[in-house]
């Protein structure tokens, strides 16, 4: 989550499914005499403090799945070579027999650098690019042991080529792209897999990719046709009502979260979640919507709400209006809004801290009932959050604190008046300069800081992001935002953008400051 004005809320969930094994298929395993056990796991956060410390969870991790290989043995293949004459009949007889005895003794890269070749020459020998296919698919394998995902990626092409009906190597290879954080491309080959003949497992990793990339209708769509088919366990439930809330349907989010709960009765973490839940719908259950060409919002139905209603709507679009122009992308889908008649209620439903103004959590929160809110703050803050769902759907969840609260200040297009005082005092003081935190310790949530230390945190964000604008543009900035979200790390991608590491882009925006404040080293 992330909170207006002041400090984040951490994200409430992410994703803990975990994704069915890959193995050859049968006609693979018949062929070489061999099983590879793949096991592979979502990485996960509890969704909420589940008895830890809030800043034990308070850190949103990057959502790409953790792939751990089973550390059982292979099986050794048959000694004996497969039958030769109809694969040699067209082909160097020398080569393809080399190809095929190599295959037989599960040196699958050398059986492959001869069979592929080969199959290729000869297309219409269907036998030859078969035995060439299992050598090519038995390798990618093997480099998913040996985690050479940057090898499955070059070599799958010509892989796939051999058999491109057979669903097998489009899964490897979209198995390696998401270990590379490559989630756009993985999601891609998991389509094309499915779309060779639909299987269970095949249809949750293309789910969880979907929910990890932020695609939650997407990521419904898949998860119920496995409920669908019978074939949902307790991770899929869970996964789906995350999604299904995600999406803006909280009732849905509390039926499957409920179903979950009963195939693991007592999990204090799926409890926590459902109970948060269940409290936001119970909030919300009376409220009306009223919706435009980009908001849907929800409001209690009184009449102090209703006359706040068009006035909202027209300020949200001036918003959407002002933001992703200068970020040139535009959310195709519907926001979802919801304004609270009291900070009590928007507490209640959002578990926001008591200092913050808003709050974006996948929705946009804000309590507005308590006291009256100036038309130009409401704006400020709506266009604040509205800027942190804009950096969520280019950036994923990597992009660093700093970076997001510092952008996020720089669309409410004013200069933040408490922060050139602040940092002029502590920069001008040799005593308190220890206090000014290297960004490199502020891609975390600032959810755990001191106030005073929150306060200085959100203040280096807006000027360092607003030094970054200015050195590179805004180009350079949705760009840096890709690279994350695509898995570089935040020091590349910020040496990316601005020619910098973090600590050459520490001395340079300081020094930048320093000398805006006419202050000496």
């Amino acid at each position: 989550m992330s909170v207006a004005h002041f400090g984040p809320i951490p994200e409430a969930t992410t994703p803990r499914g975990c994704l069915r094994a890959f193995r050859p298929s049968a006609a693979l395993q018949g062929t070489l005499g061999t099983v590879f056990p793949y096991s592979i796991m979502a990485s996960h956060h509890l969704p909420s403090t589940g008895g830890r410390s809030r800043s034990a969870v308070a850190r949103f991790l990057p959502g790409a799945l953790a792939l751990l290989l089973a550390s059982a043995p292979v099986a050794a293949a048959p000694r004996s070579a497969p039958p030769r004459e109809p694969a040699t009949a067209t082909a160097p007889s020398s080569r393809v027999a080399r190809g095929l005895d190599l295959l037989a003794r599960q040196k699958f890269h050398e059986a492959f650098e001869l069979l592929e070749p080969a199959a290729q020459a000869r297309p219409e020998d269907k036998r030859l690019a078969h035995q060439a296919y299992l050598a090519g698919l038995s390798r990618l394998l093997e480099l998913y042991k040996l985690k050479r995902f940057d090898e499955i990626v070059s070599l799958g092409d010509r892989v796939t080529t051999l058999e491109p009906d057979d669903y097998q190597s489009y899964f490897a290879r979209g198995r390696a792209l998401e270990e590379l954080k490559r989630p756009s491309e993985a999601i891609e080959m998991f389509r094309r897999s499915k779309e060779q003949g639909s299987r269970e497992f095949v249809t949750r990793a293309l789910a969880n990719a979907y929910l990890l990339m932020g695609d939650f209708p997407a990521a419904v769509s898949q998860f119920e046709e496995i409920v669908t088919a019978g074939k949902a366990k307790e991770r899929d439930y869970e996964n789906l009502g995350v999604a299904s809330y995600k999406a803006g349907d909280t009732e849905k989010a509390i039926q499957y979260l409920g179903k979950a709960l009963e195939l693991t009765p007592g999990d204090a973490a799926l409890t926590a979640l459902l109970a948060r839940y269940t409290k936001e719908h119970g909030v919300q259950s009376g409220y009306s919507s009223a919706s435009n060409a980009h908001f849907d919002v929800l409001l209690e139905n009184t009449p102090a709400q209703r006359d706040l209603k068009e006035k909202l709507l027209v300020l949200l679009e001036q918003a959407y209006l002002e933001v992703t122009n200068d970020f040139g992308y535009r959310p195709e889908d519907t926001v979802q809004v919801v304004i609270y008649p009291s900070g009590g209620a928007y507490r209640e439903a959002s578990d926001a801290p008591t200092w913050s103004a808003a709050v974006y959590d996948g929705k946009i929160r804000i309590p507005t009932g308590e006291t009256h809110v100036p038309d130009e703050a409401l704006q400020r803050i709506l266009q604040h959050e509205f800027t942190h769902l804009i950096v969520e759907r280019l950036g994923g969840h990597s992009v660093p604190a700093w970076m997001n609260e510092g952008i996020a200040q720089v669309e409410e297009k004013r200069e933040v008046p408490w922060a050139k005082p602040l940092l002029r005092r502590v920069l001008g003081n040799k005593n308190l300069r220890g206090a000014f935190a290297p960004l490199s310790t502020l891609e975390g949530s600032f959810i755990g800081l001191a106030g005073d230390q929150a306060r200085l945190s959100y203040a280096e964000a807006f000027y360092a992001t607003k030094f970054l604008l200015d050195m590179s543009g805004m180009w350079a900035f949705t760009q840096l935002l890709s690279d994350l979200k695509e898995g570089t790390e935040p020091g590349d991608a910020l040496k990316r953008a601005t020619g910098y590491d973090y600590p050459d882009y520490q001395k340079k925006w300081v020094a930048e400051l320093m000398e805006d404040f006419h202050l000496g080293n």
